[in-house]
């Protein structure tokens, strides 16, 4: 799926017109071989490989297995060295140009997708 989003981002934007940078997060636990990593560069992502998420406050036995590292996506928000962030589910498809989304005030603007795998 991220496959397919990153080139369809790459298809319906221009995105060094647009300051903007694919990133995927990619959890490190997801065990996600070097050829799939490799292709998904090679579609234009720039992987950011983070540890799971730790909230020590939360009991992720309780919570349903499906949804248990979704909470990974808020490590995003964390990332300081961004201006704007832009979150896009990896099972999404981009089928039109983004740059209306960036004429929000901020400078340098990125594209997050995650791939959150068990």
């Amino acid at each position: 799926m991220a496959l397919a989003m990153g080139y369809s981002l790459s298809q319906t934007n221009n995105l060094p017109a647009q300051n903007a940078e694919m990133v995927l997060f990619v959890r490190i636990r997801a065990n996600i071989s070097m050829s799939a990593l490799d292709k998904l560069q090679k579609v234009g992502w720039k992987l950011r490989m983070e540890e799971d998420i730790v909230l020590p406050a939360v009991d992720f036995d309780q919570i349903n297995p499906w949804h248990k590292w979704n909470l990974n996506k808020l490590q995003c928000w964390s990332w300081t060295e961004y201006d704007q962030i832009l979150f896009i589910d990896s099972d999404s498809l981009v089928k039109a140009d983004l740059s209306e989304v960036w004429n929000t005030p901020g400078g340098t603007l990125f594209l997050l997708s995650s791939l959150i795998v068990q």
